[in-house]
């Protein structure tokens, strides 16, 4: 029976860039290349313009090179190749080359030094190059995707409208453990009756990765290590609930966890924050991910539209009454003129029907404002120049405030035009100066602005706006007067609430402002604190000439 001779392997290809000066050495090296298994597709040269014009082609798997040459030495073809293919593996093959300057060569970026006449030693180092050349470009294609994937991971997170971290539970892990014996349930006990546990239990948590989201939310330059140790100073005291909650989820290993959380930022400015808590999964270390989204402007609109939504109830009340008061009005005052033509000029009855009148001339007053407030009055809207509607009762809102307090005018420099009723501005300017006025301590001066801005898209006052324009006639009067807190601030646009004694005003002043404004397609905005006074900023929608 014959036996059956085992298949010879396939050469190996190999382009293979030659410098030598000699053809017959040339062609020896070729010649123990295929008895070593290669199948060599060489290219040779034997100066420098010929080398450098070589090494413009890529793709070439080693270089190999004599030492001594006419007129073209070894170093000087390894220092060209080492400034324009410096990844391709270079090996000396020459007989004269010493062991010193061997290993000066291999300092330079030789890969290799084999003695002519070698073929064995020659083809098992091309073999090792050519294995250490393919898992080098492995690991190098490897680390660029990672690259890759770290920088399109990076522009997902900074792209989300919210803040991301990253953070190392083991810490907590380690600390909860210790001091707790891994019960979440005592840790939350122990923060009830110690605040600085919450603090120490936070201190536990370490930041791996933020994006850039978190540091805007914060209001603080993007500086990784500072965040890492002071994150906790943004923190208010009636956020240690849900915090508690939070550190609780994190010890107790659930997998998801959410919490609603108010800080104040670096700038001074309250932010309120929905955090969404996930463990991270198929990680050696246990880690979550934190994310902060900003609803600062969402609660501000929905603020806003329960104060409307509950204006608009209001408003329609208003109007029922108006109605009805409007009808008991008429009643008196033709009761009043029958009483007048049978009394004739009887002075008896002359000042009680004179003070009917005057009653009654006041309740209609009222029931304007009612209308006003309700959207249901008379109007004749026009195109109105701001600047010349406020110059034109500057006396009466002089008289207004009287002697014991000033009037400062900053009016824009530009005439701006809107689109209102003339007597129901002049309403509102009255009402907000002399609000700011019996607002004011003695000696007191109330200002009175106006200029044209342009309010952001993303500005939660825009959606109180009826127009798509993107300028605004802003009217702003100001006091430093008693000021306001955040519960008296959220009801001033409610009809008949009212801040002064009894006896000194209906509580429809703002409401009949906020009625107007509305009407107008404008929004009103109100800034107050106590003991700092008040602000009151009236946008309409400016209008061309």
């Amino acid at each position: 029976m014959a036996t059956q001779t085992p298949a010879s392997p396939e050469p190996l290809r190999l382009k293979l860039l030659l410098i030598e000066d000699d053809l017959t050495d040339a062609a020896l090296t070729t010649r123990e290349l295929r008895k070593g298994g290669f199948a060599p597709e060489v290219t040779r040269v034997d100066h420098a313009e010929a080398l450098r014009s070589a090494l413009l082609t890529p793709g070439w798997d080693v270089i190999l090179s004599d030492w001594s040459m006419p007129g073209f030495s070894g170093a000087e073809a390894l220092a060209l190749v080492q400034e324009l293919a410096p990844e391709v593996p270079f090996l000396f093959v020459s007989g004269v080359l010493g062991e010193e300057r061997a290993v000066e060569a291999m300092r330079a970026g030789a890969r290799d030094f084999v003695v002519k006449g070698n073929p064995a030693r020659l083809c098992a180092a091309i073999r090792r190059e050519l294995e250490e050349t393919r898992v080098r470009r492995a690991q190098r294609s490897a680390e660029q995707a990672l690259r890759a994937e770290e920088m399109r991971t990076r522009l997902l997170m900074d792209a989300v409208p919210a803040g991301i971290v990253e953070l190392d539970l083991g810490g907590l892990d380690a600390w909860c453990q210790a001091h707790f014996g891994g019960d979440a349930a005592a840790l939350s006990r122990r923060i009830e009756t110690d605040r600085a546990v919450l603090l120490d239990a936070l201190g536990q948590l370490k930041l791996l990765h933020t994006n850039g989201e978190v540091f805007r939310i914060l209001a603080v330059a993007p500086n990784f290590e500072a965040l890492s140790r002071g994150g906790a100073r943004f923190l208010l005291p009636e956020t240690e609930a849900p915090l508690t909650e939070l550190l609780a989820a994190m010890c107790s290993g659930v997998s998801s966890h959410q919490a609603a959380l108010s800080v104040v930022n670096a700038a001074g400015r309250r932010v309120e924050l929905l955090l969404t808590y996930r463990l991270a999964t198929g990680e050696t270390s246990r880690r979550g991910c934190l994310s902060l989204l900003d609803v600062t402007t969402l609660r501000q609109m929905e603020e806003r539209l329960r104060v409307g939504e509950r204006l608009e109830a209001l408003g329609r009340l208003a109007s029922g009454i108006a109605h009805d008061v409007n009808n008991l009005v008429t009643v008196i005052d033709s009761g009043v003129s029958l009483v007048e033509l049978r009394a004739g000029s009887d002075p008896k009855l002359h000042e009680p029907l004179k003070t009917i009148r005057e009653a009654s001339q006041q309740a209609a007053a009222l029931t304007r404002q009612l209308l006003h407030f309700s959207r249901q009055g008379t109007h004749r809207p026009a195109r109105v120049e701001v600047n010349s509607a406020i110059m034109a009762i500057e006396p009466l809102l002089r008289r207004l405030l009287g002697e014991r307090v000033g009037l400062r005018l900053g009016l824009e420099a530009r005439a701006a035009l809107t689109f209102i009723d003339p007597s129901q501005l002049s309403q509102v300017l009255l009402n907000l100066v002399g609000n700011a006025g019996d607002a004011s301590r003695e000696g007191g001066t109330v200002s009175l602005d106006t200029a044209v801005v342009r309010l952001d898209p993303n500005d939660p006052r825009r959606a109180s706006f009826d127009t798509e324009g993107e300028r605004f006639v802003r009217i702003t009067v100001a006091d430093a007067g008693h000021g306001m807190d955040d519960v008296t601030r959220q009801r001033a646009f409610e009809p008949f609430f009212t801040t002064k004694p009894e006896g000194r005003g209906t509580g429809l002043g703002l409401a009949t402002v906020y009625g107007i404004v509305r009407e107008a397609h404008g929004c009103v905005d109100v800034e107050s604190s106590l003991g700092v006074g008040t602000r009151v900023d009236v946008y309409l929608a400016e209008v061309p000439r």
